[in-house]
């Protein structure tokens, strides 16, 4: 591979790998919200309410490296332990 043809992988990888890691992020956000809502019989436009309100939608997104190995029960577990720990 010539020297052009590897800088324009090296810009390839360099500017989608962060998008399609914040999309992923994004769509783990999404589920959480909308299991959380339906564990909790409420809307997910609640939902997405409460979690922008105490910043877990942002620490889901933090956490994504490990959130996303996990079933998404351990992530709305993650997220009602903030809740919990914030409320009071």
């Amino acid at each position: 591979m010539d020297v052009r043809a590897r800088v324009v992988n090296y810009q390839l990888s360099y500017y989608t790998y962060p998008m399609m890691m914040r999309k992923d992020e994004n769509l783990l956000v999404v589920v959480a919200v909308e299991e959380y809502a339906r564990r909790h019989r409420i809307t997910a436009h609640e939902t997405l309410g409460i979690f922008l309100k105490f910043g877990i939608t942002e620490s889901i997104r933090q956490c994504y490296e490990t959130l996303h190995t996990q079933d998404i029960y351990e992530c709305v577990s993650f997220a009602e332990d903030i809740l919990k720990r914030k409320k009071t």
